[in-house]
C-alpha cells in the first residue's frame, strides 16, 4: 500500500469510527430505519451523504436535538470539513 493509500484508509477509518460513536451516542433519538439509512452511506464510504442524511432526519421529522446529539453532529461536521454554520436547520431544534 502506498503512503497516499494508507492516508486515505486512515481517514476512512476515522470517519467511520466518528459515525459509529455519534450514532451510538444518539441511538435513542433515532429509529432503527433512520439509523440504517445513515449506516448505509457509511458502509459505502459516502460520509458526506451520511452526514447530510443525519441532518435531514432531524430537520424533516422536526425531532428535538439533545445537547449530546448536537455535540456529536458538530464533531462530525468538523471531521468532514463541513461548515457548521450552514447546519442551522438542526441547530434551531436543540432542546
Amino acid at each position: 500500500m502506498t503512503q497516499k493509500q494508507d492516508e486515505i484508509e486512515q481517514k476512512r477509518r476515522a470517519h467511520a469510527e466518528a459515525f459509529d460513536g455519534a450514532l451510538a451516542a444518539i441511538a435513542s433519538e433515532l429509529t432503527a430505519v433512520e439509523r440504517e439509512e445513515v449506516l448505509h452511506f457509511v458502509e459505502f464510504n459516502e460520509f458526506g451523504l451520511a452526514f447530510e442524511t443525519l441532518l435531514g432526519i432531524y430537520a424533516e421529522t422536526r425531532k428535538s436535538v439533545s445537547p449530546e446529539a448536537l455535540d456529536q453532529m458538530q464533531i462530525l461536521a468538523r471531521r468532514l470539513n463541513r461548515d457548521w454554520g450552514k447546519c442551522r436547520e438542526v441547530q434551531h431544534l436543540s432542546r
